[in-house]
């Protein structure tokens, strides 16, 4: 008389536990990284002053106003905004017709007014309304986490050498109908100092003019992007999982986790910003979801083989998804200290 082998299987109850017990994890560790700014832009490239002004020095007073951005493409660091800025000087000493002359760095300026000029008394103050173009250099290591500071450089090589700017925070504004979907403003910053310049055929010689850079710090406040890869890839693993309980194998479902991540991939690479030249977050997590699935697929084929006890399978669906867990928090703390 044949006897059926009798399999052994996980619990539905066990895996519900398992993957409700992780996803809480996961949700922790990515909260916490929220609550906070969490960037790694490098600040822009400015040697400080390193004199007092003097008399004789030259200065510039400057101030910008931003009443509206048109476009905000941090993927690719990418910007146009409308607004005023203005110049005080001493016209003894430095001539309109060379402060017409500011320039942005790694900027376009599109549009610009006439000068309007007044007196404050032995200075000048010229006010132009301006729309504008310009890059930034990103940091896109935590996406999708991750803030930005975004940097709006201005320097003017037609002014005297020696010229030095000079700026308070209260001389950075930005209007209150300001809205930038999915971002938001946290405070303004202004650092001054001078700003390489090199030139020559082999850019060996540079010089070094007086720049200015107003920074925002920016928080990003959409979810969305980062709710959806989170819930995606934990689904993966659920599906990746769900064999260990049932006492035939699978190849359907297996087969579905493994099509699942391959889709994921190409989707977060339409999404991801382009050639950044180095592993983002979403990268290091894509590699623990396929690692996890692969792992689990061999263990549910040799679970099935070799007849494993409801125990040792029970050790292999918690020890995937710590896995996944802590492989997550590592890429974290990896990605802070690079």
């Amino acid at each position: 008389m044949d006897h059926k082998r009798r399999v052994h299987a996980v619990k539905a109850h066990f895996q519900v536990v398992a993957f409700l017990i992780a996803s809480a994890l996961i949700t922790v560790i990515f909260y916490t990284k929220t609550i906070n700014f969490y960037g790694f832009d490098r600040p822009p490239a400015v040697k400080e002053f390193s004199q007092q002004a003097k008399a004789d020095v030259p200065i510039v007073h400057m101030g910008l106003q931003i009443s509206s951005f048109s476009e905000f493409k941090v993927s690719k660091g990418e910007f146009s905004f409308a607004g005023s800025i203005w110049f005080q000087y001493d016209p003894k000493k430095i001539s309109l017709k060379d402060i017409k002359k500011f320039q942005l760095v790694h900027g376009e300026i599109s549009s610009m007014s006439a000068p309007k000029v007044k007196s404050v008394g032995d200075q000048e103050v010229a006010q132009f309304e301006i729309t504008a173009t310009f890059k930034n250099r990103l940091n896109y290591a935590a996406f999708p986490l991750g803030d930005h500071y975004v940097s709006i450089g201005v320097v003017n090589y037609a002014l005297p050498e020696g010229t030095m700017f000079q700026s308070v925070s209260d001389d950075f504004d930005i209007e209150g109908s300001v809205h930038i979907p999915g971002w938001r403003i946290l405070s303004r910053k202004i650092k001054t100092g001078f700003v390489d310049r090199f030139f020559g055929k082999d850019k060996l010689h540079h010089i070094e003019q007086a720049g200015i850079f107003f920074i925002l710090e920016c928080k990003r406040t959409d979810p969305v992007f980062l709710i959806t890869i989170l819930v995606s890839l934990m689904l993966i693993l659920l599906v990746s999982m769900i064999p260990f309980s049932m006492e035939e194998y699978s190849g359907d479902l297996i087969s579905g986790a493994i099509g699942g991540i391959v889709a994921f991939r190409f989707v977060i690479a339409a999404l991801s910003p382009k050639y950044v030249g180095y592993f983002m977050l979403v990268d290091y997590l894509f590699i623990l979801t396929l690692i996890s699935v692969m792992v689990a697929v061999l263990g549910c084929i040799m679970a099935r083989q070799f007849n494993w006890s409801e125990r040792l399978q029970n050790g292999m669906v918690v020890g995937v998804y710590s896995f996944f867990v802590l492989g997550s928090w590592l890429s974290l703390f990896v990605i802070e200290r690079i």
